[in-house]
């Protein structure tokens, strides 16, 4: 019979859990952060939905916490049907303000949505509320992406809906909640997802079948992108530090491919990147912040795709901006199932940030944190469970202060869905505490009391017999043995 040595040695890892933030609705209900920014007052602002109780339904919430993760304000707005009102997107304006974007119920019980955008001071005092309405009753009027123009307007995406369908549109207020224009492209039926500003004060909207328009700060149209057919979809869009244009989103036909088109910033194609993975099945991003320009010039995309054997993976890939593929990186979590990722940023570290979803046979979904380096290589993954239930990291933000700030919702049995946020360092270090070495045959099983993880993060059952290499046997939510295998 072979033998093995194991050195074993007890290790803690830096980029460990900073703080943990959950936030509980009066309602008891399913309560969520869908969007959050690190302010330039160095507070965190999250923005979402929470559940208020049957007086008033689900409310549009908006979270302020300290970048130590103490809570400075809780802001909720109930619309004047007492139903559904609910956020998308939250900014940190230049004048030191906050925008929210969002939909609210015109009616209870109706299916009608009125398009809306909050503003609140940094301290959490309502400045004004602005609600559109489409030109039907009934309507699905809606608001998705907002930005902060360098000019020092709001422009906010979304749709509006009149008798023909809901439209592509881009409105613009002033600081005071003023209406400057109103754009609605109405050749085709569809919303707009994504926006971005560039620093000639134009703006870029992107949305249903890769729809994208180009249009002054005044609401003129510059371009317009011609559409795909029907069935591909963009949701993600950046204006890059070449002045070019990027956009994420999926193509749907019998299966699903990532798509990353470049235009320039006077609307003419530059390329066309379609992924397809190796199960040639199920391939696509997720959300508006599903793209990212770094700083070195180079574009990141996540998202999920389907594996061969391992059903959905959580993946990054990177481009150069010629749309030429520089790698693509794949993580199957320990349950071999569902692994996907939500949001992406780069780092002032010049590091790579992936948030998302990862399932464990044992704690359901859990926050799952990945850091890659410019070349894809893994710097380190972070798994975030709470109580054994469903964690969703659903967005993302890298503050200036070099932590990452993570937002979403975690399951609590008492207290179902709470909005959740939690920060991490963005430094990863390890300390060894001990060494062990030790002689044993090469059945051995560790404790079936713990958890042991090869060094990709998978979970490896008891079961099998361990092969030379690197391991992570987990004792307790806070310590790891790392486990070296050779052959004796």
């Amino acid at each position: 019979m072979r033998t093995l040595i194991f050195f074993i040695f007890s290790l803690t890892f830096s980029q460990n859990l900073r703080w943990a933030y959950y936030y509980d609705g009066p309602g008891n209900d399913w309560d969520y952060a869908c969007s959050i920014v690190y302010g330039l007052d160095n507070n965190i602002y999250v923005a979402g939905r929470n559940y208020g109780g049957d007086s008033t339904g689900y409310d549009l919430i908006v979270v302020s916490l300290t970048n130590e993760g103490e809570e400075r304000w809780v802001y909720c707005y109930d619309g004047p049907a007492h139903d559904i009102d609910r956020a998308w997107s939250i900014v940190y304006g230049l004048d030191n303000n906050i925008y929210v974007a969002g939909g609210s119920k015109r009616t209870r019980g109706e299916y009608d949505f009125d398009f809306i955008v909050i503003s609140l001071t940094n301290e959490g005092e309502e400045r004004w509320v602005y609600r559109r309405t489409g030109n039907i009753v009934y309507g699905w009027d809606e608001a998705y992406s907002i930005v902060y123009g360098l000019d020092n307007n709001i422009y906010v995406g979304g749709s509006l809906e009149d008798t023909a369908g809901p439209f592509f549109t881009v409105i613009s207020l002033d600081t005071n909640g003023n209406e400057r224009f109103l754009y609605k492209y109405e050749e085709r039926w569809g919303g707009c997802w994504s926006l971005a500003y560039d620093l000639g004060n134009n703006i870029y909207a992107t949305g249903d079948d890769f729809l994208t328009i180009s249009l002054t700060n005044e609401g003129e149209e510059r371009w317009v992108y011609p559409y795909y057919p029907h069935g591909i979809f963009a949701y993600s869009i950046v204006y890059g530090l070449d002045n070019n244009i990027y956009i994420s989103g999926i193509t749907r036909g019998n299966n699903f491919d990532i798509i990353a088109i470049s235009l320039t910033n006077e609307g003419e194609e530059r390329w066309v990147y379609q992924y397809n993975g190796p199960a040639d099945s199920w391939d696509k991003v997720n959300c508006l912040k599903s793209i990212v320009y770094g700083l070195d010039n180079n574009i990141y995309i996540a998202g999920e795709s389907q594996g061969i054997g391992t059903s959905l993976d959580f993946i990054v890939i990177s481009l150069d901006r010629n749309g030429e593929e520089r790698w693509v990186y794949r993580y199957n979590g320990p349950a071999n199932y569902w692994d996907r990722a939500w949001s992406i940023v780069y780092g002032l570290d010049n590091n790579i940030y992936a948030a998302g979803e990862s399932y464990d046979s044992f704690t359901h979904l859990d926050f799952i944190i990945v850091s890659l380096d410019t070349n894809g290589n893994e710097r380190f993954l972070y798994r975030y469970d709470r109580v054994n239930g469903p964690d969703r990291a659903l967005c993302m933000a890298y503050g200036s202060d070099n932590n990452i700030y993570v937002a979403g919702e975690s399951y609590n049995p008492l207290t179902y869905f709470d909005l959740a946020v939690i920060s991490l360092n963005s430094e990863v270090a390890v300390k060894e505490d001990s060494k062990i070495r030790l002689s044993i045959s090469n059945n051995f099983n560790l404790s079936k009391e713990g958890r042991i993880y090869d060094i990709t993060g998978k979970r490896i059952n008891f079961k099998e017999k361990l092969k030379p290499g690197i391991y992570f046997f987990k004792k307790d939510k806070k310590n790891f043995l790392k486990v070296i295998i050779k052959p004796y």
